[in-house]
Order: C-alpha cells, then structure tokens, then sequence
C-alpha cells in the first residue's frame, strides 16, 4: 500500500519537472539579468560614459587610449557622453572633463595635486616620486617646488630675458649649425637650442653639446609619453620595451654627467656666490639630506627638457600662425617698434607688450601644445553634482574647454578672442591654483623675448596655401588628431608625441613650410623638415655659402656673389673635416673647427677680391701666398717619403700662416674672426694631431693621402 502511494507520488513529480524546470530557469536567469542591470545602472548613473558591462567596458575604453592616443581618446568621449565622462585606464576609474566649473574646482583644491600614470613606465623615466612634472607623491613634490619657484621667479625671471635674448642673437648669427647642406633650416632644432642654451646658462651653467643634448631630448619625451598609460605587461617583454629603454638612458647618463661635473665645480670654487643658482641650490639640499641623490638628478633633468620640449614648440606653431595672418605680424609689429624699438627688449617692456601677450594668449588657445592636464583624487569628493571617489584618476581636456566657452570665435584664430578680459577659470593654458606650471610666468616673458627677438630681425612668409591645412590636423602632444579623432599609425613614430608627428606626418606633407626674410638685407632662408644629409652631414661648399652670405651684408659689390670655393678645395677641406673629428672624437667641434676655417678664407676671398686691401696688405698677401705655398709643398713632400716627416718643422710653418694672415685682417676684421683664426691654427698646428695625421699606420692614412693629392692638383694649377 505504502509502496503503491509513493510510486504515485513519484509519477506526479516527474509529470511536473518538464514544467517547473523551464520556470524556475527562467525565473533565475531573470533574477540574474535584473541583478546586471541594477549593478550598471547603479554604477553610471550619476556619471556619464560607457557601461561596465561585466568588465568589457574598461577593457574597450582602455583599449581605444591605447590605439587612439589620450588625446583624441578623450575628445572622442567627451563627444559622445557630454563634458564629464566615467571610463577605465588600465582598469582605474578615470573621468574627462572639458566643463570650466569642474576644472575650476579641481585646479583650486589641494587634494588634486597629485598625478596619475603607469608605476613601471614612470619609474622607467626616473619621474615616479621624483622631480616636478609627473611626481605623484605629494611630500616629495612639495619639498621640491620650491627650489623651482625661487628658480623661475623674481631675479631669475629679470635675468632671464638678457639672457635669452642674447642667446637668441648668437643663434641666429651661427645658423649654419641648425642649416642643412641643401641650404634649409631646421626652425624647431633652432628653437630648442635657444631654450636649451638659454635654461642650461640660468640653472645648471655648464658647458654641453646643444645638438645632441636636443636629440636625446626628443627621444627622452618619446619613451616618457609612450610609456605613461602602458599595462604592466608591456615591461614583462623586453623586445616591446628595449626600443625605449636606451633613448631614456642616454639623456640620464649625459644629464647625470653634467651633475657630476657640476658638483666637482661647487666644490671646488674659490668664491661660492659664483656658481650660485638652482642647481647649485639642489647639490646643498641633497648634502643637508633634504633630497635623495636621485631626485636632485631628476629635477635638474626636468628642468633642462621642460623649455626645449613644450615651448619651443609652441613658439614654433606661432610663427606659422604669424605667417598665415599678416595682418597680425603688422599688429605685433607695430607695437614692438612703439614699445621696444632699436634696442634690444628689456624687463620693463613685458607689461607694455599686450598686442604680443593676446597673441601668445590666442596661440595657446587655438593651437594648444599641452592641452590635457591629469590629476588624481586624494579625498572623496563631489563635482558638480557628481560623487568622486578617493583615488579616481582624472584628465582635465584643457584644449577642448578652450573651444566651448565664454570665445566669441572659439573654432578661429583671431585677436577678438582676447579683446575684453577673459575670466582666468575658462582658459587656462598654464593652470591654476597649488599645482599649477611653476614656470608659467618665466615661459610668458620667454616666449616675448623670442617673438620680439625674431620679427626684429625676420618676416615670417608661407610659401604653400594648404600649410594652415595642415597646421590644424597635426596631433596634439597626447596623442592623434584632438579635432577629427583620428590616428595614422606608422611604425617609426609612437602614439603620444607631437615631435614624432611634426617630422614624419606634417613636414611630409609640407615639405617648404615657411620662410624667415631677414628685414635688413632681405635674405632669405628657407625653413623644412629634417631630410636626409641633415646638420651632422658636413659640406665645405654649404659652409662658404653660408659665409659669403654673411659677409654680403657688409660689403656692398655684385662680383662677391660670384666667389666660391673650388671644387678640389672642398674636397681637402672634406678630408681635414673627417681627420679632425676622427682626432678629436668630437663632431661638433670638428664642424666648428671646419667652418672658422672656411669663414676666415671666404672672407678674406671677399676682402681681396673687392679691393678692400691696402698696398702693404697687399704685399702682405703675396708673403702669405708664398708662405702657404711653400706649407704646403712641405705636407706633399713629407707623405711621399717615408720617415722625413718632421712635426715641428711644419708646425712653425703653420705658425708663421696664422701670424701672417693676423696681420692681413687686423684691419678689417673683428676680434670674434681672430679668435676663429686662433682656433683653426691652434688645432693644425698641434704637434699631436699632425704626428696622428701623418702616422704611418694610422687610420687618417687614407685621408692624408687625398689630401695631398689635392694639394698637389692646387699647385700644379699654380692656385696655391
């Protein structure tokens, strides 16, 4: 019986399982999806952005920082959900903001102050807790603004614009060293040697090779803003890794070697007051135990890489905006004769100069170098209505706000924009508040010493219609294209770097960007990109151009135009060049030596040539000729027979020629061209190299040879 009732039992609940199980699936599976639902909505629902949808929307949206760049990641975001946006990077909640009320509140409250980016690729640079720029311990960025404070304000600041201006003089009176032997000139390598030569004279006083501390610069910039959102695993595989590594370690060991040296000169200086300055200032604070050894490093680095980096570009896309808008180099003229004149710019004009201050202000604006500030929050919060979490990372998108609010022409490039005064919180191209650029006041007097400087002396010209094209397509220093969110990958350039950009994708497309005219003589000279053959590759021939060039300023004749250097003249010159920088393992001063030695004989070509020589003088020349004459049959004869040759025989020779050729211009000359004569003879002349020169089994043996080849076809020429 008993058995009979649970055998029914059993029958009904198997007749029903067919029908529950769907149901209570069903109702799970309900539960579930509404459970979801809640989650996101819960999560987004104050903010703006794309959902999380069980963790595929932080892998999306970390993804396009990735491939996109931050730049016009950013702007892509901001278009689609609105001006302060929720997503991820690398699985860190992140907000973008472009609205001027949020930025207004983050910029001013001190629990912002720290930065946000990727640990492994901060620490790879050297920035992760040291210097100024990326540190994002709050402690130790405190205990170091204030050396940049003293640094880039006050006395510092009124030094500054003598000192840059005569930088920016000596620069434009050697441009032979940023000019290619095409004739072109590389105008953003110019603008960073004067930042470079400029910075390093103010705070560190050393001497350095310009050229090549600018290029490990730009490599330096190419890993750090490469690496600044990488995943962790990137650092995990060294053949991803290992391309930046070096470019990183170059420009620390050359920066950790001018320390170095820096230290020694401290102590070792008679009269400390003379190598006082923020260097100087960080070495003591390291001796105190203020500030690790690594850190004083760091802040020195940064110091010496924030100006030939950031503003040297900004002041370069200026002088394209000043060449597509005469009508405002007539403006910033104007002024500059009313306020500055013939005299070179001082101090007390800064305040005078408001036509060149909306200028720069409107450049900024419209062409913005930095326009992404990143932040992280230290203390819960509220925004705008909108809660903020400890530890919330956040890009203030500076640019875009400078393209929303408060401009009557926000999407043009005009002085209108800055007619009335602008209320600080809608534009903000250095920040504000306890964070904000330490060197902002020292960049805006920086930027007017050069512009002045410059349109003194040069007309700014486009020569191709479609430059301003191009001009506004180029990529923002974070990343692609900020106006069309576009990015074109190539293989040779990285994702977040506007120099990378300015070389490989404008100048391709623009291959003559502008001109600068030189208002006294109308010289022009024609501004391109870097090409192959730039300035390390050495011609004689674009060297005595280049000289004769200068000297025509000076000396009012026609027939000067037609002198060059002859052909097997600059093939020995070519050959001297190669022996120099082989003996002295310097190519920059091998180029130096090079193009003293090839300015004193232009000139003194020009000099003979115009009839600018006196009979004594003139017989002077004829001793000289002779003199070299018989120096050179000296050289021939000592390579063609083994063992006669006698150091200081010729030395004397060449003693006597530097002598003579002192006299022969001593009256027509400059100090500054007798000092180049020193410096050539002083070099051929030394015992040592003409014993390297000639030796028998030395690697300037072939050299030597063509050299004397040379010399040879002069002298049977009857040119020597």
């Amino acid at each position: 019986m008993i058995l009979e009732m649970l055998n029914q039992i059993h029958c009904k609940v198997t007749s029903m399982m067919p029908v529950v199980l769907p149901v209570a699936a069903m109702l799970i599976l309900l539960l579930v999806a509404f459970l979801l639902f809640i989650w996101n909505c819960e999560s987004a629902a104050s903010i703006p952005g794309p959902g999380y949808c069980l963790g595929i929307g932080p892998l999306i949206s970390y993804g396009r920082f990735l491939w996109m760049g931050i730049g016009s990641a950013c702007d892509y975001y901001n278009k689609m959900y609105g001006e302060f946006v929720r997503v991820w990077i690398n699985g860190e909640e992140t907000l973008i903001i472009s609205k001027s009320s949020s930025m207004f509140h983050i910029m001013k409250h001190s629990h912002y102050i720290s930065r946000f980016g990727s640990k492994l690729g901060l620490q790879r640079v050297g920035m992760y807790e040291n210097g100024i720029i990326f540190n994002n311990n709050p402690d130790t960025w405190k205990a170091v603004r204030p050396f940049f404070m003293k640094a880039l304000t006050g006395p510092g600041l009124v030094r500054m614009v003598a000192v840059c201006a005569e930088s920016i003089i000596k620069h434009l009176d050697n441009l032979e060293e940023v000019t290619y032997s095409s004739g072109n000139m590389d105008v953003l390598t110019l603008m960073r040697c004067i930042m470079l030569d400029t910075t390093n004279t103010l705070y560190l006083g050393m001497p350095l090779d310009e050229i090549a501390i600018v290029r490990k610069i730009q490599g330096y910039f190419d890993a750090w803003q490469t690496l600044i959102i990488k995943p962790n695993i990137f650092f995990k595989i060294s053949w991803l890794y290992k391309k930046y590594e070096k470019p990183v370690k170059d420009l620390k060991d050359a920066i950790n070697n001018l320390v170095e040296e820096k230290r020694h000169k401290v102590c070792t200086a008679e009269k400390l007051e003379e190598c006082m300055d923020f260097s100087t200032e960080l070495i003591f604070a390291e001796k105190r135990g203020e500030l690790t050894r690594e850190n004083v490093n760091q802040c020195i680095l940064e110091m010496l890489i924030a100006a030939p980096d950031t503003m040297s570009i900004t002041v370069y896309f200026m002088l394209f905006l000043i060449a597509e808008h005469p009508k405002v180099e007539e403006a910033i003229m104007k002024e500059i004769q009313a306020v500055v004149g013939e005299r070179d710019i001082q101090i007390d004009d800064m305040q005078k100069l408001k036509v060149v201050e909306n200028f720069i202000y409107e450049s900024m604006r419209y062409q913005p170098v930095v326009a992404l500030v990143m932040r992280k929050a230290l203390e819960d919060d509220v925004i705008d209505g909108y809660p903020v979490k400890k530890g919330t990372n956040i890009i203030l998108n500076i640019g875009r706000m400078h393209r929303l609010e408060f401009f009557p022409k926000p999407n043009e490039f005009t002085l209108e924009n800055f007619e009335k005064n602008v209320p600080y919180r809608y534009f903000q191209p250095f920040g504000f508040g306890p964070r904000s650029c330490a060197g902002k006041y020292i960049a805006m007097a920086m930027m007017k010493v050069v512009l002045v400087t410059i349109l003194k002396r040069f007309h700014v010209k486009t020569l191709q219609e479609r430059m301003a094209t191009y001009l506004w397509k180029t990529t923002t220093p974070w990343g692609a294209n900020s106006r069309s969110g576009v990015f074109e990958q190539e293989e040779e350039w990285t994702m977040m770097l506007v120099h990378v950009v300015l070389k490989e994708v404008f100048f391709q497309k623009c291959s003559d960007e502008y001109t600068l005219e030189l208002r006294s003589t109308q010289r022009r000279i024609w501004a391109t990109s870097k090409t192959p053959g730039g300035p390390d590759v050495f011609s004689s021939k674009s060297l005595a151009l280049q000289a004769q060039k200068k000297i025509l300023s000076k000396i009012a004749s026609k027939t000067v135009a037609n002198m060059l250097i002859d052909d097997t003249s600059s093939e020995i010159f070519d050959e001297l060049y190669k022996v120099t920088k082989e003996y002295t393992h310097n190519k920059k001063e091998a180029h130096k030596i090079m193009k003293d030695l090839i300015k004193v004989a232009v000139k003194i070509g020009v000099l003979y040539r115009n009839n600018q020589f006196n009979q004594e003088e003139v017989a002077m020349v004829e001793k000289f000729r002779k003199k070299l004459n018989q120096t050179a049959m000296t050289m021939v004869s000592f390579y063609e027979v083994e063992y006669t040759f006698d150091r200081s025989v010729l030395s004397t020779l060449l003693h006597e020629c530097q002598d003579l050729v002192h006299g022969l211009v001593r009256r027509h000359l400059t100090p500054r061209t007798h000092g180049r004569i020193n410096h050539v003879f002083n070099h051929f002349a030394d015992v040592e190299f003409l014993t390297t020169l000639y030796r028998l089994d030395g690697d300037c043996r072939p050299s030597l040879k063509r050299i004397c080849e040379g010399i040879n076809k002069l002298l049977d020429e009857k040119i020597l």
